[in-house]
């Protein structure tokens, strides 16, 4: 039975990595020794470095500096797997800080990349050292036993004959543009609305004290549309996947991404999805040209009962 260790952050908040964290940890502790750590503190610090030097194996989802040099100073790195989810981008407007973790990610076991296009982060040192590797796990048998979803949300699926379903943990913002494009899912929802196509949006968002201004906002703005009757607000959702159970549309209108999560979610459930095209996406997901609310609502008409 290996030892293993996980270090990353689980829900809450509900989000891509931290469901990814949860659901490895629940995976691989079915025939391992498994210890996560979601956070660390001086009262625990001995067990942490106590169960670092005892270990098998030591996966990480996040890449910062004082983890990797904590996990160096403990001859721990050479049996590290470093999962970056789109982390390396964060560095590209520093170089030198880029060069020392790029350095020590060089003394790692391995690295796994969620997605084939983070490979240009790394360079020709890191050849047989980098593989992607998709972080998916379906929802474990407890997620699928208490998962549900709210009253007024079931209400409004009965009232659509479509549903289309964009979701994030955070309203965040990246270069001045909402990253997870709510705004232009507005967009597209009105255009679908003057073609007469019947059909509503649930906006899930695991945390909505995050930028809560622009949260009014948005729906101000859909006050000013008129799509009150088209658009519900799911507040602090926690397992927007749920929603994949019914038919549904998953609509994915990034600016930048990972291997969403969420994607692979509406895979498993068989639900079609319509995303950007700024990242490569999985085999079987729609894509139209990022930014264009034209080329987005034809996808998503091609899908619409």
């Amino acid at each position: 039975m290996k030892k293993i260790i996980i270090i990353g952050r689980v829900p809450p908040p509900i989000g891509g990595v931290s469901t990814v964290v949860y659901r490895q940890f629940e995976f691989l502790r079915e025939e391992n020794e498994v210890f996560l750590f979601s956070g660390f503190s001086v009262p625990n610090l001995f067990n942490v470095i106590s169960k670092i030097r005892r270990s098998d194996e030591i996966y990480i989802h996040s890449i910062g500096i004082i983890l990797l040099l904590g996990l160096l100073l403990f001859s721990a790195l050479k049996k590290t797997i470093v999962v970056d989810h789109n982390h390396m981008r964060k560095y590209n407007d520093k170089p030198l800080r880029k060069k020392i973790i790029l350095w020590l990610l060089l003394r790692t076991s391995c690295i796994h990349l969620d997605s084939g296009h983070l490979l240009e982060s790394y360079g020709e040192n890191f050849k047989g050292k980098v593989s992607v590797v998709t972080p998916f796990y379906p929802p474990t048998k407890a997620e699928l036993n208490k998962a549900i979803f709210p009253e007024e949300i079931e209400s409004f699926i009965a009232k659509k004959k479509n549903i289309m379903v964009v979701s994030a943990w955070r309203l965040i913002f990246e270069d001045g543009i909402d990253l997870y494009g709510f705004d232009f899912s507005l967009q597209v929802l009105d255009n679908l609305q003057k073609d007469k196509k019947d059909v509503g949006i649930i906006f899930c968002i695991g945390d909505i004290s995050y930028n809560n201004g622009y949260y009014h906002t948005l729906k101000e703005k859909v006050l000013s549309l008129g799509l009150k009757k088209h658009v519900i607000f799911w507040e602090n959702c926690t397992n927007s996947w749920v929603l994949f159970r019914e038919p549904m549309i998953y609509f994915r209108p990034t600016s930048t991404d990972g291997n969403s999560i969420s994607i692979l979610e509406a895979i498993h459930f068989r639900i079609p999805v319509v995303a950007s095209d700024v990242v490569p996406r999985p085999k079987g997901v729609d894509i139209y040209h990022y930014g264009s609310i034209k080329e987005a609502k034809e996808k998503i008409s091609n899908i619409l009962k």
